[in-house]
C-alpha cells in the first residue's frame, strides 16, 4: 500500500511540474514539490505532495495555539523553516510589520503590526539554534527582529552559503550573496515576482489579497530552495544528512567566497572596497570589525557607494531589503536620511 501511494503521489507531482512552464512566476500555489523530493532521497520519513495551507493570522492567540504543532512536525529535512519579514519603505525604516514562517505543510503570514507583544510561540521559535530558519539575507532579518523586538534570534541558515557550499561551479561568477530570484530561476526554473507589492503597506490591516500571497510565497520558495539545493547536491556528489549538518553548524560569518581583489591600475577607495565586501555577504558590523573602524563609519562608506551609483535600480531588491535591514538601526538613521 505505501508503496502505491508513493506511485501516486510521484505522478501528481510529474503531472503537477508539466502544467506549469519554465517560464512562470513562482507562486506557493503551483509548488515545485522539491520538500517531498528531498525527503525521499535522503530517507527521511514520507511528506505527501500537496499545496501548503495559508494562515493568515492577526491576534496572538492565534499565533500561540498554531505555531507549537507546526513546529512539532515542520515535514523538512533538519526541521528546516522558512522565514521572511515585510516593513513599510521609506527613509524612516520601520517596525517589522508581518512576519512569515512556512513550514512543508502550512504557511503562517502573521501581522505582528496589529499586536502589542511578540507571542511567546514565535519568540521561542525565533531563539531556538535547534531549528533552523532560511532565506537569503536571513542573518540581516535575524539583526532587525533583534532591534525591534529585544530578543536574541538564532538559528539562521543562509541559502546562499548552502548554494556556494554544495553547487560552487553554478555560481562562479556571482557575488557571495545570491539574491532568491537568481536561485528560483536556477533551481527551480521560475521567475519570481518582486514587483509593486513589495513596497506596499505592510502596517495596514487586513492586508491585501495580493499581499498576502506575495509574503507567502516568500517564505515558502525559500523552503523549497532549500530542499532543492541539497537534492541537487545529493543527485550529483551524494551528500550525506551528516554533511549538511556539519554546514549547518558552521559560524554565519565564515564566508565561503572572498571578495576579489581589484584589477584596474588604481587601488579602490575605501568605500569602494567595503561595497564590494558589502555585496559578498558581510554586514556592517563584520566591516567595522575587520576594518577596525566605527559602527557608523562602515554605514556612511557603504552609504556613499550607493550613492554614487550611476542607476541605484540595477542593484536589486535583495539589495534594497538587506539595506533597509541594517539601516533600521537608530545609529544608522541619520545617515539613512542623509546619504540613502
Amino acid at each position: 500500500m505505501r508503496a502505491y501511494s508513493n506511485a501516486v503521489d510521484a505522478m501528481a507531482a510529474s503531472i503537477a511540474d508539466a502544467h506549469v512552464p519554465a517560464s512562470s512566476t513562482y507562486t506557493y500555489r503551483r509548488p515545485k514539490y522539491t520538500i517531498p523530493k528531498a525527503m525521499r532521497a535522503f530517507q527521511q520519513p514520507t511528506v505527501a505532495y500537496q499545496v501548503p495551507r495559508l494562515h493568515y493570522l492577526t491576534e496572538i492567540q492565534e499565533v500561540d495555539n498554531a505555531l507549537p504543532d507546526a513546529v512539532a512536525n515542520t515535514g523538512t529535512i533538519e526541521r528546516i523553516i522558512g522565514l521572511d519579514l515585510e516593513w513599510n519603505f521609506g527613509l524612516s525604516v520601520g517596525k517589522t510589520a508581518v512576519l512569515q514562517l512556512a513550514t512543508a505543510f502550512d504557511i503562517y503570514v502573521i501581522q505582528l503590526s496589529k499586536m502589542r507583544n511578540l507571542p511567546n510561540s514565535l519568540a521561542s521559535i525565533l531563539t531556538d539554534p535547534h531549528i533552523p530558519k532560511t532565506g537569503v539575507a536571513i542573518h540581516q532579518d535575524l539583526a532587525k527582529l533583534h532591534r525591534d523586538f529585544g530578543l536574541i534570534p538564532a538559528g539562521g541558515l543562509e541559502l546562499s552559503r548552502l548554494a556556494w557550499r554544495f553547487d560552487a561551479e553554478r555560481w562562479q561568477n556571482h557575488r557571495f550573496l545570491i539574491s532568491l530570484r537568481d536561485l528560483c530561476k536556477g533551481y527551480l526554473a521560475v521567475d519570481l515576482d518582486k514587483g509593486a507589492t513589495r513596497i506596499s503597506s505592510w502596517t495596514q490591516t487586513p492586508l491585501s489579497n495580493e499581499q498576502i500571497e506575495y509574503a507567502a510565497s516568500d517564505a515558502y520558495v525559500s523552503l523549497e530552495l532549500v530542499h532543492a539545493i541539497l537534492l541537487h547536491a545529493y543527485r550529483r556528489n551524494a551528500i550525506t544528512l551528516n554533511e549538511i549538518r556539519a554546514c549547518m553548524q558552521e559560524a554565519p560569518h565564515n564566508r565561503l567566497r572572498k571578495p576579489q581583489r581589484s584589477h584596474s591600475m588604481s587601488a579602490p577607495l575605501a568605500h569602494q572596497r567595503a561595497w564590494e565586501a558589502w555585496k559578498q555577504g558581510a554586514s556592517l558590523q563584520e566591516l567595522a570589525l575587520e576594518k577596525h573602524i566605527r559602527l557608523t563609519t562602515a554605514g556612511t562608506y557603504i552609504a556613499k557607494a550607493v550613492q554614487e551609483s550611476p542607476n541605484p535600480v540595477e542593484h536589486g531588491s535583495e539589495t534594497w531589503h538587506r539595506l533597509r535591514a541594517e539601516y533600521s538601526a537608530a545609529d544608522m538613521r541619520p545617515i539613512t536620511a542623509w546619504r540613502i
